[in-house]
């Protein structure tokens, strides 16, 4: 688990907090975006992120999906992660073998259980 870096993409101060404890308590390393355009700064910067949790409805009209397919092309394999609080046959994004999703509110051992076995 160590040298593993989880990029979070959450608006919810609150729920980007609870998340970020949960995985640094896990051993995880993890950088916390609020918005489309600090996510896209950091993927555009960084070169070690393991793995992208994002919620998929964003402010400013900005989804989570907009900041996967950018992740996309630039780390093909990225493990994704896509959280809200509406149900996943609600939502309106395509999945692959690398994205995953958990709906809102999560519990501490949901998450750490998957993101354990993405990455």
């Amino acid at each position: 688990m160590l040298d593993k870096l989880i990029l979070i993409v959450e608006d919810n101060k609150m729920v980007s907090d609870v998340a970020a404890y949960i995985l640094k308590s896990s051993g995880y390393e993890v950088i916390v975006k609020d918005d489309y355009e600090s996510a896209i700064e950091c993927l555009s910067t960084r070169t070690d992120i393991s793995l992208l949790l994002t919620d998929i409805i964003l402010p400013n009209g900005r989804r989570g999906t907009e900041i996967a397919a950018f992740a996309r092309e630039k780390f093909a394999n990225l493990p994704i992660i896509f959280t809200s609080a509406f149900s996943d046959q609600h939502l309106n994004f395509s999945s692959s073998t690398c994205t995953h999703f958990i709906q809102k509110p999560y519990r501490a051992k949901q998450l750490k259980q998957t993101v354990d076995n993405v990455l």
